[in-house]
């Protein structure tokens, strides 16, 4: 083991006792559980995302239809919220799903901890694969090159392939942690009682539905209770761990000066492959798209004056057309919301990732906060943004909060900062080197060669960014839940609602037509960042 991973023990090794010791010895026993079943659910979906990333890079890293379909289905999943996740698998397993609804009685197939993980794992899968792969691209070939001379290709990749493959582990495991610790879309749903969801659910019920339901003050009450160790202690060790993960991701970016190598495979692509490739192709894409469509195209029609359930076509268009009439106005909203908060993202990340890359203590600056508000849970920066603009006694905060989309714009902004963060610094840091050093020498200020230079190089690649905030901000569940004006709903908010009662025919059908608008946007992204990579090359 080299000096670098001994570092990396020994951090995390240093993180993990105090953040333990924190928990163990400051909070009580509740907290204790709510901990544990937050690390429980983020570590439960990381075995299934990582085994399923590596076998997705294993086909993609061949060439041929089934792996070039498979990386395309894997660009568009990445960008797809998780309530339609929910809602996909849902429509089939859930109280209403079409195959729990064959028998007698509605009995739920895919309830509690074993839906949540699954669906946390699936969702997670191709993000954890575009990880791999691009990791993998940054290493180079050359060391499976030289192995490729002295053994069979299923060697080298299980001998030199797989050891490369094993910090890129770590980024994914460490990436799924996250994304399920800060998210509320399948924990609310299924009632799995992690961090972010203790949160919401406290302040949901202190706050909105005291009068409308049957809780109990001590249950409300122990909903509510969210201790400070047991934030301090979750978030400080996700923040450690991610940070590590950051810093090996980006340093290795840097080393590679930025040379997205060929992608041709040094694999050939065989039948065993091809078959683990349909079968990933039809777990993340087919089945739940599948499931989706027969439950939009479910209806009940009178067949000699007897009810007769069945699927149609029929059906199926006319769930689609009530959509654009029923949702209208949640569409809308979200737009709205999304278009003002990329704008913001855009001006943000283009900013401070161009300090990050020029000076080392903003780049410090600029991974901090990427690390810090990854780890904070969704609920509990939109619990922040509530106090910020209603604790104080100031009229002009109090206005922005009920009547403006300001601070919605804000607590999205602040949670999808860090994925668009890092993008926004991969692709400045493509920058011509030569360029920017003519124009450092040309007197040319910082500002001056962010416009001029990187700007210049990089337009197409900034607006695969632009598109990447606005479909993040448009799906953005966790953190606007409570901080939406009051007559204001969005495309998530309705979704998780509707989500509660089950998936029926409109609510898939809803699903639908967000699916498939947010994959279209997917693929004019991937577009854009593969003409920018052309361009440089």
């Amino acid at each position: 083991m080299g000096r670098q991973g001994k570092i990396v023990i020994c951090l995390l090794g240093v993180a993990t006792i105090l953040s333990f010791g924190l928990l163990f010895f400051g909070a009580n026993a509740e907290d204790r559980q709510v901990a544990l079943r937050t690390l429980a659910l983020g570590l439960g979906a990381g075995l299934i995302a990582v085994p399923m990333g590596i076998a997705i890079t294993w086909v993609c890293r061949s060439s041929s239809i089934v792996s070039r379909g498979l990386l395309l289905t894997c660009i568009g999943l990445v960008f797809m919220p998780l309530f339609l996740q929910v809602s996909a698998w849902d429509s089939a397993f859930g109280k209403l799903g079409w195959l729990s609804t064959g028998g007698d009685s509605l009995q739920p197939i895919l309830t509690g901890w074993s839906a949540a993980i699954w669906i946390h794992g699936v969702a997670a899968a191709p993000q954890v694969a575009l990880i791999m792969m691009i990791g993998l691209t940054l290493l180079g070939r050359a060391e499976e090159e030289q192995a490729m001379l002295d053994a069979a290709p299923a060697a080298v990749f299980w001998n030199v392939t797989l050891r490369q493959l094993l910090p890129l582990v770590f980024v994914g495991l460490v990436w799924t942690l996250v994304i399920s610790a800060r998210e509320i879309a399948v924990t609310d749903i299924y009632q799995i009682g992690t961090l972010a969801e203790q949160v919401y659910l406290g302040y949901s019920l202190g706050q909105f539905n005291t009068g409308l339901n049957s809780w109990s003050a001590e249950a409300i009450a122990r909903a509510e209770s969210t201790s400070w160790q047991l934030t301090v202690a979750v978030i400080f060790w996700i923040v450690v761990i991610f940070l590590l993960a950051i810093f090996y991701y980006l340093r290795g970016y840097r080393q590679s000066h930025h040379k997205i190598e060929n992608r041709s495979s040094l694999y050939p692509m065989t039948i065993s492959k091809q078959l683990v490739g349909i079968v990933l192709f039809c777990a993340m894409a087919i089945v739940p798209l599948g499931n989706l469509f027969l439950r939009a195209s479910f209806g009940v029609e009178r067949v000699g004056g007897e009810p007769v359930p069945g699927y149609s076509l029929h059906q199926f268009v006319d769930s689609i057309g009530q959509v654009f009439t029923d949702y209208y106005y949640e569409f809308q909203w979200s737009f709205s919301i999304a278009i003002v908060t990329a704008l913001l993202l855009l001006l943000v990340a283009l900013w401070f990732a161009w300090l990050a890359i020029e000076n080392v203590w903003w780049r410090m600056a600029f991974v901090v906060s990427i690390g810090a508000l990854a780890a904070v849970p969704g609920p509990l920066l939109g619990v922040a943004v509530v106090e910020l603009f209603t604790a104080q006694d100031f009229a002009w905060l109090n206005y922005l909060f009920d009547r403006t989309i300001f601070p919605t714009v804000l607590v999205v902004a602040a949670f999808c900062w860090p994925p668009v963060g890092l993008i926004m610094y991969c692709v400045l840091a493509g920058t011509a080197t030569d360029a920017l050093e003519n124009a450092r020498l040309e007197g040319a200020g910082r500002l001056a060669r962010l416009v001029r230079i990187a700007f210049g190089q990089n337009v197409a690649a900034i607006a695969g960014c632009f598109l990447v905030a606005l479909i993040l901000a448009f799906g953005e569940l966790s953190a606007s839940q409570m901080v939406l004006p009051a007559g204001i709903d969005t495309v998530p908010r309705r979704m998780l609602g509707l989500l509660h009662s089950g998936v029926n025919e409109l609510t898939a059908a809803f699903s639908i037509v967000n699916f498939f608008a947010i994959f279209v946007v997917a693929m004019v992204i991937w577009l854009l960042l593969r003409k920018s990579r052309r361009n440089r090359s």
